[in-house]
């Protein structure tokens, strides 16, 4: 690393991780506590309290940069927003493949179908917590019922990450 400027030998390195570094809406990264960190290998669920404590606590970091995060009716509506279209958008990438109707796909720790499931789940109490997106409130309700009526009825819950399980 000498090559670097300003390194010497012995220096405490320290690498960032700007995980497809770009702008985008602060909330994508708020959403990641109820859509539980979707494009990661080992997504799990968190219980919904500590989900609200963990919204709380980035909101209140989020409300000492943008003051409008304290506005109830403006933090939630966008928090809906976004995860509707984190999740709107891994459909349009083929998230819900066909084949995955007939036959479920291991999707890290966690299946597609576990998934799907739970993020409709919590889309639609996400949609109804802001008031705002009725439709896609009922839309959200309606795909994760008609997915768990196409799947088998095996179809275990998304488990919670080991920390939380009793």
């Amino acid at each position: 690393f000498s090559q670097y400027r300003g390194y010497q030998p012995g220096d405490d390195l320290r690498l960032l991780d700007f995980e497809r570094g770009r702008y985008f809406h602060v909330l994508l990264d708020g959403a990641y506590f109820s859509i539980p960190f979707p494009s990661c290998w080992c997504a799990n669920r968190l219980p919904l309290e500590l989900t609200q404590q963990a919204e709380a606590a980035y909101r209140a970091e989020l409300v000492q940069g943008c003051p409008e995060a304290a506005d109830d009716d403006l933090f939630y509506t966008h928090l809906a927003a976004v995860s509707a279209y984190r999740i709107f958008n891994f459909l349009h990438y083929g998230m819900l493949q066909a084949e995955w109707l007939q036959k479920d796909g291991q999707w890290g720790i966690s299946t597609v179908r576990q998934r799907s499931v739970m993020w409709f789940d919590n889309l639609a109490r996400m949609a109804e917590q802001s008031g705002r997106f009725e439709g896609v409130a009922t839309a959200a309700h309606g795909l994760a019922k008609r997915l768990r009526h196409i799947y088998p009825s095996d179809l275990e819950e998304m488990p919670y990450y080991p920390a939380f399980r009793r």
